[in-house]
């Protein structure tokens, strides 16, 4: 039992850090990932790079 409630609250944070809504690490990324292809436009070597990785959000 006091496994299973450890896992939830550490899911919990996990899901907090990751997918909050403006703050999580997917929006920023997504957020990043945007503005260097706009910045940059996408023939630019800097877009190449990250133009493969996906990102998702909980859904």
């Amino acid at each position: 039992m006091n496994t299973h409630t450890v896992l939830d609250i550490a899911r919990g944070k996990r899901n907090a850090l990751l997918y909050a809504p403006k703050t999580g690490l997917i929006d920023i990324a997504l957020d990043v990932k945007t503005y260097i292809k706009v910045s940059f436009g996408t023939g630019s070597l800097a877009y190449g790079h990250i133009k493969g990785i996906s990102f998702k959000r909980m859904g």
